[in-house]
């Protein structure tokens, strides 16, 4: 029901274009469901269209979907189409506020570890490595040292720091990720496990 709603073109149906961007966005999430992420990203396009076209394409509120879709690519190793997309998710997330003017900085920070992802995918490791660490600046301010969000930047950084062959940062990074896994996560979680198989003993780290 939900695929013939949204894809019916809304021909008679009377449907709003908020209506159907909703129908849209219910029937993405069937497809991601199913892996299917080439027609997801085909009716996130659409669904990103009709509220593009409602509130300009310089609104903040544009930012997940946006961000959505890049990261879709960026799985699928379209760097091409992903890098452009997430940067402009990035964007819009920095001019995001809450009713106090204040910034969404959690949504920044999100959208740096996601772009970080992409670049890396792309072979871009050092730019990558910059995302993470001002995404892992940000978190470290809004949630403390020792928080799961935390965890999985430093994870993230440790990963890319070894593919840069910084091993000594590497598993600086990834100690203290594992630190704050062992503190969040039941002792066999499969990401205490991933994270031990990747660190050296100390006195294999180089200088």
């Amino acid at each position: 029901l939900v695929k013939l709603d949204a894809e019916s073109g809304g021909g008679g149906g009377g449907h709003s274009a908020q209506e159907r961007g909703r129908a849209l966005q219910r029937l993405g999430q069937i497809y991601q469901h199913k892996n299917l992420l080439q027609d997801r990203i085909r009716v996130l396009d659409e669904a990103l269209a009709l509220k593009e076209a409602e509130l300009g394409s310089s609104n903040p509120a544009l930012a997940h979907e946006i961000q959505v879709l890049g990261n879709l690519h960026s799985q699928l190793g379209r760097h091409d189409r992903a890098l452009p997309l997430l940067r402009r998710a990035l964007e819009l997330n920095r001019k995001a506020t809450n009713p106090l003017g204040e910034p969404y900085e959690h949504l920044v920070a999100a959208s740096l570890a996601d772009l970080a992802t992409a670049h890396s995918r792309s072979g871009r490791n050092e730019e990558g490595l910059s995302l993470l660490q001002q995404a892992l600046a940000i978190e470290e301010r809004l949630y403390g040292g020792g928080h799961k969000n935390v965890a999985d930047t430093l994870h993230n950084a440790g990963v890319v720091l070894k593919m840069l062959g910084r091993e000594k940062e590497a598993n600086e990074h990834l100690t203290r990720a594992l630190r704050n896994y062992r503190a969040h996560l039941a002792p066999d979680h499969p990401l205490i496990a991933l994270v031990t198989t990747k660190l050296k003993p100390m006195h294999e780290w180089n200088k």
